[in-house]
């Protein structure tokens, strides 16, 4: 019976406990509150009017770092490519003119053939021609890309501020100073340089079909 009774104010005495705890609980302010553990909210993506704005808000020489880094990238882009298809054109050039060369010697057992060579070459419109304008193309990208790069690169404050509202500083619009393009035939001597080796085999076959012809008058029978 004791020990029932001991339960008893055990049982008395944590109840009791338990509702002085839940008043206190209840009597704090919400400050006071454990907060619950909150997901963190998702960034806001920023528009392009933000970005904009954000970027014109930046001081002036940061913006100028940003300016030159952003020309030089481009014009750096723009010679690795410029290099990388001169690399590839003069590897394919130099497949075609050695098949050139080789069906030009074959072909040349046909006085015709020498011909043909020696008179589109020397009135500049044959194959030396196409290759000479080539060439020449070839140089003029070189100067262009010369040009853009004088151009890109100058200092910031000689850019404009004209696209999208100053966000961009581009330089002056002003083409005069641009190279143009200025063909030049190639000279007559060098024509005739090439040219050579079907001359001679045209002189060639001339007298050999010559003699041909007179060794062959001379056997001939005279019919009287």
């Amino acid at each position: 019976a004791r020990a029932v009774e001991e339960c008893e104010a055990r049982k008395n005495e944590l109840l009791e406990l338990k509702k002085k705890a839940a008043g206190q609980i209840a009597a704090r302010t919400p400050q006071q509150q454990p907060q619950a553990a909150q997901a963190p909210k998702p960034k806001k993506k920023m528009s392009l009017q933000d970005t904009v704005t954000s970027f014109m808000e930046q001081p002036e020489d940061v913006k100028a770092r940003y300016y030159d880094d952003f020309y030089k990238t481009i014009i750096a882009a723009n010679k690795n490519n410029s290099l990388i298809s001169k690399e590839e054109m003069d590897r394919f050039e130099r497949e075609v003119r050695t098949q050139v060369s080789l069906t030009k010697m074959v072909s040349r057992v046909s006085p015709v053939s020498s011909f043909i060579y020696a008179a589109t070459d020397l009135a500049n419109t044959g194959i030396e021609r196409e290759w000479h304008l080539k060439e020449a193309l070839w140089n003029y990208q070189t100067q262009f890309r010369d040009f853009l790069e004088k151009k890109f690169t100058l200092p910031d404050d000689q850019r404009t501020h004209s696209i999208f509202g100053g966000f961009f500083r581009e330089p002056e619009y002003n083409l005069d100073d641009m190279p143009r393009f200025n063909y030049k035939p190639m000279p007559l001597g060098d024509r005739i340089a090439i040219v050579l080796t079907d001359i001679f085999l045209l002189f060639g076959f001339a007298v050999f079909f010559f003699m041909a012809a007179f060794v062959a008058f001379l056997r001939a029978d005279i019919i009287d």
